[in-house]
């Protein structure tokens, strides 16, 4: 694998932790 589809695959994991983290804060404060 390349550096860039490296840091790409690095940048959309860290992307969906976020989308995550965001989910669970959503459903905490409903909650």
């Amino acid at each position: 694998m390349t550096e860039l589809s490296a840091l790409m695959t690095i940048l959309l994991a860290m992307d969906k932790m976020l989308a995550l983290v965001a989910n669970e804060r959503e459903n905490y404060q409903f909650h």
